[in-house]
């Protein structure tokens, strides 16, 4: 089986698109799009160094990351509200898709009769191609999974054998983004989707009128690696070991949805208390620099969070409460909650759900005093983490194979 999947961000830090594609890897040939016409770049620094980095990815051609998974980064148009430039990207996107599975279909070929397991745990067999030619679409069974809301205009040009709509966040109200025109664009996916996985309570009653084959997957963890925070064997990353006890962390990306001012107020109340920001940011951080018990520690790699876990006393999930957010299905809790840490969160539905093992509050006295309770918790971090060892990714995974 092929699976082309519509993702964004492959060289990104690890994320839902990441983890189910790696499972799905390991009896599947996955063709990644890199897919980043869903917003118009801004003037700003970082969208220009965005842009900068995608068209070195078009340079760079196909690419094969690990076994099984190949990345395509086509060169696109984004302007996502322009008719023009959709007719042109769909030209585009067709014709570079076509010529890469043709690519991958060469290979297949040259596999023999390998066996590989499809949607449902079907299995199937590729027999041998090895006269298939570079732009033709490969006779391997397809599958189309689509991260983002915006490619139902493609289906009919690969008469997928499935199509799976992985709905993890409500895109229409991230900024920058065109909210009329993601909302049509995800009702005309959703109709034609024979599936729709979506990742919080709200997106699936929301979805749900669109598709009544809609079902609620919470994420899971990558609980072996997390979990190596409760053994001895992980050293202290020098940076975080210059920063006294208690530490209150969290890792992420840092934008609009983070509250920062929450943490500075925290910050500015209890000043024995550090807080400790992993993460690439796109905010503007000199306001909070001069909070001396602040700290931002700047990205790691995902290899090195564990280690980071076990530095930290609390971890913290200071989302600001919105309509974004309120859909939101926050990885980092499981992953928080695997290394053995107490959490503290701002009162998200989702996170509710784990109100055994999560302190939740909103406003700078509330979430002070439930830091306080984390801190002074009893609660066995073993216990924390054993809570999480059945929600990994690939019981995730097999959960929606599972579903007819």
């Amino acid at each position: 089986m092929i699976i082309l999947c519509f993702a964004s961000g492959y060289e990104a830090p690890p994320t839902s698109k990441h983890h189910v594609m790696h499972v799905l890897a390991e009896r599947n040939t996955v063709l990644w799009v890199n897919y980043h016409a869903s917003r118009v770049p801004g003037p700003t620094g970082a969208d220009l160094r965005h842009v900068a980095r995608k068209l070195r990815q078009v340079a760079g051609g196909l690419t094969c990351p690990r076994p099984n998974v190949y990345v395509l980064t086509p060169l696109v148009v984004p302007l996502p509200g322009s008719g023009v430039a959709r007719r042109v990207n769909r030209a585009l996107l067709v014709g570079q898709i076509r010529r890469a599975l043709g690519r991958i279909g060469r290979t297949a070929g040259q596999m023999g009769q390998s066996h590989l397991r499809g949607f449902g745990g079907r299995l199937i067999g590729l027999g041998r191609r090895s006269g298939a030619k570079v732009g033709t679409v490969p006779t391997a069974p397809l599958e189309l999974w689509s991260f983002t809301p915006d490619v139902a205009y493609l289906v009919d040009r690969f008469s997928p054998q499935r199509v799976v709509y992985y709905c993890v966040d409500d895109h229409s109200q991230f900024t920058g983004y065109d909210a009329e025109q993601v909302l049509r664009d995800e009702e005309a996916l959703c109709r034609r989707a024979d599936l729709v996985v979506t990742t919080s309570g709200p997106l699936q009653e929301s979805r749900r009128p669109w598709n009544p084959n809609t079902i609620l997957v919470p994420h899971g963890v990558e609980y072996d690696h997390f979990a190596r925070a409760l053994s001895g064997e992980l050293p202290e990353p020098a940076d975080l070991a210059a920063i006294p006890r208690p530490r209150l962390g969290f890792f992420g990306l840092l934008r609009d949805w983070v509250d920062l001012d929450l943490l500075a107020e925290v910050a500015r109340r209890r000043p024995d208390w550090h807080v400790v920001l992993l993460g690439d940011s796109t905010l503007d951080l000199a306001p909070y620099r001069p909070i001396r018990n602040m700290h931002f520690l700047g990205p790691k790699p995902y290899a090195h969070l564990p280690a980071y876990c076990r530095g930290f006393d609390v971890g913290l999930i200071p989302f600001r409460l919105n309509a974004l957010t309120r859909a939101v299905n926050p990885i980092k809790l499981r992953e928080y909650l695997a290394a053995g840490l107490p959490v503290v969160s701002t009162p998200l539905p989702e996170v509710g759900r784990y109100a055994e093992w999560v302190s939740l509050a909103e406003g700078p006295d509330a979430f002070t005093a439930a830091i306080e309770r984390a801190l002074a918790s009893r609660v066995d971090p073993a216990a924390r983490s054993a809570a999480m060892r059945g929600e990994t990714w690939r019981a995730k995974v097999q959960q929606v194979l599972e579903y007819n």
